[in-house]
């Protein structure tokens, strides 16, 4: 199973990385056309607009295919990372065992990290376009750059079933959320603890035969 959930993880960075590349090669053209000074005429940005939908319509296609992944995915690694943490109370009896728990611990965290960060960069990508268009001289503006501006500022991203749309935004929501529920496990964990056992208190009472 941990296998498994490695190779998941790795293919939603491996498909993250491949969208964002594709929206910074288009970013990149964009920022050097703009970098050289030379004019932008309308037929530049009609191009910039068919090439920035067709990503898009990538994005939405994969979305379809890989978002129920995307969902069980994180909801698996923020559910170990919240066990990880109990865990991390109890006391390990030899140091092989200590060793084991870091390790494992250390690895959960840069694999979800590495996720989350990949993932999220596929809508910063997208958004990018609408940035660089500000820095277009106004006399340039015509109705292609408008669309792509317009197009930009949407912009697109991996969803988990429609849950939630990973940006960078969901980390830090998830992050909070896992520190709220590991105070309540370990609020309602000492509670449990500080309760005297029954069996410990039965008497023996004598009976009167008499």
């Amino acid at each position: 199973m941990t296998f498994a959930w490695n190779f998941v993880d790795l293919f939603i960075v491996l498909v993250s990385i491949g969208l964002t590349t594709r929206f910074t090669q288009l970013n990149t053209r964009i920022s050097d056309r703009i970098r050289s000074g030379s004019s932008t005429c309308e037929n530049f940005w009609e191009q910039i607009r068919i090439q920035y939908v067709s990503l898009c319509d990538l994005v939405t296609l994969l979305n379809r295919s890989i978002n129920r992944l995307v969902f069980v995915s994180y909801a698996n690694d923020l559910y170990f990372i919240c066990l990880q943490i109990m865990n991390a109370t109890l006391e390990q009896p030899f140091l092989i065992n200590r060793v084991y728990f870091f390790y494992s611990f250390s690895f959960l965290l840069l694999r979800t990290f590495l996720m989350f960060w990949y993932s999220s960069q596929v809508q910063d990508a997208s958004h990018q376009p609408c940035r660089l268009i500000l820095r277009v001289p106004n006399d340039e503006y015509c109705d292609e750059l408008q669309r792509v501006q317009m197009y930009s500022r949407r912009g697109v991203s991996l969803t988990g079933m429609g849950v939630f749309l990973v940006s960078r935004r969901i980390f830090l929501t998830i992050a909070g959320t896992i520190i709220t529920y590991e105070l309540v496990l370990l609020s309602f964990r000492d509670r449990i603890m500080d309760q005297p056992d029954d069996d410990d208190d039965v008497s023996c009472v004598p009976l009167d035969l008499d």
